[in-house]
């Protein structure tokens, strides 16, 4: 968990407008956790505060389990517009944007908890959207978690409105035998710099970058099934290591704990190495593949 459970990170490469875009990748425990007997916080109000600095630098998106039930909700203000006599007194002191009244979300969880209007709350004061549910091909509108009580919808990608465009796939894709939550696949459009038409530059020694890529063998799943069992005792004492108590420890733990799952994995996999060019065009694919 990192900064108060908020990873953000910069895209230097990419542009939305002439803006910076910040994607967040998000996950607030239960209201159970033990994570609250040791740090006495509010991680909504935290995550509210990141976001309005970030925004303050650019724009900003939202991914991640959230643990909170929303329902049908309005994450926006409704009936925000002032009377025009009003506004044209007001002009002169500040501008203000009246929320979008948006389409219901499609949320097959009708149901709420705690943390439902917490999350709401925080998109009527930060200008984000819930895109679960709105996306236009309507593979988003699915369950997201299934636990011991049922299934809920408690993973989310949060958009600005201005940016609902760039969205071109969210899939809450089906669920698996290694996870409780489902996959949420997100692939955006955006555009590249001007200014650095290069997207994977080459490295200090001058060398290409690479990407190493595995595709799935789905005759190997039994055999992957079992040898990750034959190894539990390895990623458990991988887990166990991770350290909380600073940013360098937690990489390193993590560092740890994905190299050995990737050494386990690795048979299994057909690995594919691409080398990186330079764009062709100013619009550049981005996917994301949320395991949360």
């Amino acid at each position: 968990m990192l900064d108060a459970s908020l990873n953000l990170f910069k895209e230097e490469d990419i542009v939305t407008s002439d803006k910076n875009l910040f994607i967040a990748c998000v996950y607030i425990p239960p209201v159970r956790s033990n994570f609250y007997k040791l740090y006495n916080c509010d991680l909504f109000v935290d995550l509210e505060n990141s976001i309005e600095l970030y925004s303050s630098l650019g724009d900003v998106i939202l991914l991640g389990d959230t643990n909170s039930r929303t329902g049908a909700i309005d994450d926006f203000v409704s009936n925000d517009s002032i009377h025009s006599t009003i506004r044209n007194r007001l002009d002169d002191i500040f501008d203000y944007s009246a929320d979008i009244e948006l389409n219901v979300r499609n949320n097959p969880d009708n149901n709420t908890n705690c943390y439902g209007p917490k999350l709401i709350s925080l998109c009527k004061a930060s200008g984000l959207r819930i895109l679960n549910g709105r996306h236009k091909n309507g593979f988003a509108n699915d369950f997201t978690f299934c636990g011991a009580n049922g299934m809920s919808v408690i993973d989310y990608l949060l958009v600005p409105v201005s940016l609902f465009p760039i969205v071109r796939q969210l899939i809450v894709s089906n669920f698996t035998t290694f996870s409780d939550h489902a996959f949420l696949h997100i692939q955006l459009s955006l555009l590249c710099n001007k200014q650095n038409s290069t997207r994977f530059p080459d490295d200090e020694n001058g060398e290409k970058l690479s990407q190493d890529k595995f595709k799935w063998n789905d005759e190997l799943k039994e055999q992957c099934r079992d040898c990750l069992l034959n190894n539990m005792e390895k990623i458990n004492m991988c887990r166990e290591r991770i350290d909380f108590d600073g940013q360098q420890l937690l990489d390193n733990s993590l560092d740890e704990f994905t190299s050995t799952l990737n050494d386990i994995m690795a048979p299994f996999f057909k690995k594919r190495t691409i080398n990186f060019k330079s764009c062709r065009s100013n619009i550049c694919v981005k996917t994301f593949i949320a395991a949360i």
